[in-house]
């Protein structure tokens, strides 16, 4: 839902989605795009930030990934900014992680994976038998 306001649970939606394709295999989270692919754009989250533009957004997501992933991810992410029927949206392109990376929220630390084209909790027990031999 857009409201015009900074999401706080978007923004951990977006950590754990990027948590979880840096746990697996990588891959591309699209912001700017409803989930039945139709492009919606950028502009109204521009509207949320004090520098009300694409530097803000990039500002912004940036300190997303460090508050909950931690600053040892900074080079597993970068930004690509392409336009889609008129709209501009933003591709974060996530690599694959040599190590663990866990979400951390209220103190907690959660550990997600990509499966079935969502991010999926592992617990402790889950976690070590999908990191054995990966990392």
């Amino acid at each position: 839902m857009r409201t015009g306001e900074v999401n706080k649970k978007l923004e951990h939606v977006v950590a754990k989605t990027v948590a979880a394709f840096m746990n697996s295999d990588g891959g591309s989270l699209f912001i700017g795009v409803d989930d039945h692919g139709n492009a919606i754009g950028l502009e109204l989250d521009y509207g949320t930030f004090s520098k009300k533009d694409r530097d803000g957004f990039q500002l912004h997501l940036a300190n997303i990934f460090d508050k909950y992933l931690g600053k040892d991810v900074m080079k597993l992410w970068k930004l690509d900014w392409p336009s889609y029927d008129d709209k501009q949206i933003c591709n974060v392109q996530v690599a694959r992680a040599n190590k663990p990376v866990y979400v951390t929220s209220e103190g907690k630390e959660e550990f997600f994976v990509r499966k079935e084209g969502s991010s999926q909790p592992l617990s402790r027990a889950e976690e070590h038998e999908w990191n054995r031999g990966r990392f």
